[in-house]
């Protein structure tokens, strides 16, 4: 095979694993907003309980609420955390194979690959900035259902 055959072999097969990791992002981010909805609907589901059944006595409900919180805040960092070590991962892997096939590459088969691989990098990046919007919107959610739970609470408990 020539050279320049070995160069489009080699630029097919990286423009078919940069197609994978970027599915693998959608599929990552995808997962990300789930958690993200079921950590929150979770807490809803504990916020409404525990309003319910300790309406009485604010002091308790707020520690309950508190604990709650913190768990549903730090599993939602844990899920960004791994999302945003997967997005890293999967473009190291890319990289150290991409990087022993092309090394004798020159010219426009190098800028086309240099390209690609830009392109990838910045998908990347815009995808651990999705990670850390999700994350942050499940927090500002998490705190909106804590907050609210105590103005619906403390007038019940008012004598």
């Amino acid at each position: 095979m020539s050279a320049p055959e070995q160069h489009e072999t080699l630029m097919e097969a990286f423009q078919l694993s940069a197609a994978h990791i970027s599915a693998a992002l959608t599929a990552t981010l995808t997962d990300l907003h789930s958690s993200v909805t079921e950590t929150t609907t979770s807490y809803v589901a504990k916020v409404q309980d525990t309003t319910a059944s300790v309406a009485s006595n604010v002091t308790e409900t707020k520690a309950s609420l508190q604990a709650a919180l913190n768990e549903k805040t730090q599993a939602l960092q844990e899920r960004a955390d791994e999302a945003t070590k997967e997005i890293t991962r999967m473009l190291n892997e890319l990289t150290a194979q991409a990087q022993q096939k092309w090394t004798d590459a020159s010219g426009a088969v190098c800028e086309h690959y240099t390209a690609a691989t830009q392109d990838l990098y910045e998908k990347a990046e815009a995808a651990k900035r999705q990670v850390q919007q999700a994350l942050e919107e499940g927090k500002s959610q998490l705190q909106h259902q804590y907050e609210a739970a105590f103005k619906a609470a403390e007038p019940a408990a008012a004598p």
